[in-house]
Order: structure tokens, then sequence, then C-alpha cells
């Protein structure tokens, strides 16, 4: 039964194939696309900050392929720069200036503005937001990075 506080058809059970009635009924793939229509970039790493996904908007605002991307750590790609234009993962030094490597050990949101270079060589500056991604039971499965030009 809902607590007086909940919505009604929304109840404390922990068995998560119970839907809340505002949940939209994603088929398989239709997420996929979904993230692919959005106009900011996205992408999302693993617990090894190894890129699992790369979204269309984060192919045009970079000129990088989702298939140049896919398998690598977002510290070894060249175009990721902090704020100051230094390079934005010291992570292997002890400090990090790395949106996404401080939304994972913080384990919160974290909202910066970054260098990135084009593919093409132009740079860019964008607004970007790195948070963790958790499963069911709390473990840390990963993040996202959204970020805007």
């Amino acid at each position: 039964m809902p607590s007086p506080t909940q919505s009604p058809g929304v109840t404390d059970s922990p068995d998560a194939s119970v839907q809340p009635p505002w949940a939209p009924p994603f088929q398989p793939g239709v997420l996929m696309r979904l993230l692919d229509s959005l106009f900011d970039g996205l992408y999302l790493v693993d617990p090894s900050r190894r890129i699992v996904y790369w979204n269309k908007a984060a192919e045009r605002i970079t000129g990088f392929d989702a298939a140049e991307v896919y398998g690598q750590s977002c510290a070894g790609l060249s175009s990721f720069r902090a704020g100051s234009g230094e390079s934005a993962c010291e992570c292997g030094r002890g400090r990090s200036s790395c949106p996404i490597a401080r939304a994972l050990t913080l384990g919160c949101t974290v909202s910066d503005r970054v260098h990135r270079t084009h593919k093409d060589g132009r740079r860019l500056v964008l607004d970007v937001q790195a948070m963790p991604i958790r499963d069911d039971r709390g473990h840390l499965v990963g993040a996202v990075e959204v970020f805007r030009d």
C-alpha cells in the first residue's frame, strides 16, 4: 500500500519489475535511439573509464565517430582538456580536473567548463556535467558525461 507521501500506484516494493504508472514502456533499442536524438553530446564509461557509448551529438560536436572512441579510455583521448587548456586527465599523477573522474571518485554530479579539441583541430569550449551511474544495489557501474558547446 502506498504511504501517505507517495503518489497513487507507487509502493515501497523492492521488486524492480513493478513499474509505476508514469514509467515509459521502453522497448529494446528505444533508449539508444532516444540518446542519439539528443542535441547534447553524451557518452557513457564503465568503471575503468572505457567508453561504452558515444551518441550522435558527441560525434557532431567533437568530430570523432563512435567507432573511433569505443573501448578507449576517456583519459587517453587527446582531445580532452581542462578549462585551463591543460590535460584534463591527470589521474595517474594523483590529481584530476577531469569531470568524469571526479564524478566517479566523489560519487556525485560534477559540472565544469572544459576545453576539447575537435578532430579537425579547432578548439572547443564545452559545458559538461558528469554523473556516476549505480545499479539497483548501489554499486558503481560507470558514469555519464553530457556536454554542449
